[in-house]
């Protein structure tokens, strides 16, 4: 997958989607990453964002975050992420 600062061309979500999907798993990663640091260097509040972006997202979408958050928690792999922090409360409370 290759991606440049500079879209000359509109981009649909599908497409964006495809692009993810038919890269490897290092250029996967490295797009969540760049994802992640990008809401984390946001001029609004992100973790907020993420609250409206849970209420919108489907079955597809849902199943794909649930299934990379469940391999991290698998592989031990934690993060000391308000976020991250919200849903380890949420396991051990409810």
């Amino acid at each position: 997958m290759k991606v440049t600062n500079n879209i000359e061309n509109d981009i649909t979500p599908q497409q964006l989607a495809a692009a993810f999907v038919n890269g490897g798993s290092d250029e996967q990663a490295e797009f969540i990453n760049l994802i992640g640091k990008c809401f984390k260097e946001a001029e609004f509040d992100a973790e907020l964002q993420c609250c409206y972006i849970a209420d919108d997202i489907n079955k597809d979408g849902k199943d794909f975050l649930f299934t990379v958050s469940n391999f991290l928690k698998a592989r031990g792999i934690g993060s000391d992420s308000k976020i991250s922090t919200l849903l380890d409360i949420y396991e051990t409370e409810f």
